[in-house]
């Protein structure tokens, strides 16, 4: 299936946290895209979230850490608090890439979605104006995301 030029595949099913995890954008070398993290926060204490870029057989790139605000419904089945969080990165490979979304303190707490990146005209211009996390795994200077949700 492909949508706003992006080939997904092989994507995780939505955990107990995450709902659904999206890559928007024109897949192409050195050209920023934007992951869309949607979620549930139903637990009573903050969530870190980490995101990393996957080259299949190759490295693991952070991209994206975010802490989602705790729930502050104690109750025994609380009602989850929807919201989401978005960041934008490069990649400086054409191929099979994955976004994989998790929490470090809880591994069943994982989502994940495959692209493809194409090679194309803007692989030889710089990027895009606008903040991204630099191409594979180079360190992030400073929060690259933003987030929407959280209690009122």
């Amino acid at each position: 299936m492909a949508a706003c030029g992006v080939s997904f595949s092989e994507s995780q099913p939505a955990s107990e946290l995450f709902t659904e995890l999206t890559v928007e954008g024109e897949p192409v070398v050195l050209q920023p895209v934007t992951a869309v993290l949607e979620y549930d926060q139903v637990y009573p204490v903050p969530v870190k979230v980490k995101c990393y870029l996957i080259r299949p057989h190759r490295a693991r790139w952070l991209v994206a850490r975010e802490t989602i605000a705790a729930n502050p419904d104690d109750s025994p089945e609380p009602e989850g608090i929807p919201g989401s969080f978005s960041f934008r990165f490069l990649v400086s490979k054409p191929g099979k890439h994955y976004v994989d979304c998790l929490t470090p303190e809880d591994p069943t707490n994982i989502i994940s979605t495959g692209f493809e990146v194409e090679e194309g005209a803007g692989a030889d211009q710089p990027p895009a104006s606008g903040r991204v996390a630099p191409a594979d795994g180079r360190p992030l200077q400073s929060p690259q995301s933003t987030s929407q949700g959280g209690p009122p």
